[in-house]
């Protein structure tokens, strides 16, 4: 049986992710009030100022080192499995816990977020969902095969 995730489409799903992860950077990810005016932020900007969310507790800005090994996992000719896994645990939990943001924006000195904060929210979900897929997908690949 051909299985579903072959090595062409891994990597074109893995350029697909990075290059929505890019575009999240040129987009407006949040609006952060500076106590006079509402002030929109890039993802660029989120991203390099992102280090110091973990000072407040917030470990979103870890998703991206995350999304990163699962990408580099993913277009590996053998991956890692449990590797994978992992990455992709981390990836989704630390993506997952940026939503405070949204649910609490007023504790975080926000006033809302943009389309590159949920096009960058949806790139780590995917990518978490999709490791985890092919993880279990070379697992079955394994029991296939002849004895």
């Amino acid at each position: 049986m051909t299985p579903w995730l072959t090595d062409d489409r891994r990597m074109l799903i893995a350029a697909a992710l990075f290059a929505g992860w890019v575009a999240s950077l040129a987009l407006p990810a949040v609006t952060i009030f500076d106590g006079h005016s509402a002030v929109p932020m890039s993802g660029a900007f989120v991203l390099m100022a992102g280090w110091i969310g973990a000072m407040h507790f917030q470990f979103g800005w870890i998703a991206n080192f995350a999304l990163f090994a699962a990408l580099w996992l993913l277009i590996r000719w053998r991956p890692y499995r449990r590797a994978l896994r992992i990455a992709a645990a981390l990836l989704a939990l630390s993506a997952l816990h940026s939503l405070d943001l949204i649910v609490h924006p007023e504790a975080n000195g926000m006033r809302g977020a943009h389309a590159g904060y949920f096009l960058w929210l949806g790139v780590c979900l995917a990518a978490a969902a999709i490791a985890v897929f092919y993880s279990f997908q070379t697992i079955t690949e394994r029991h296939d095969q002849p004895v």
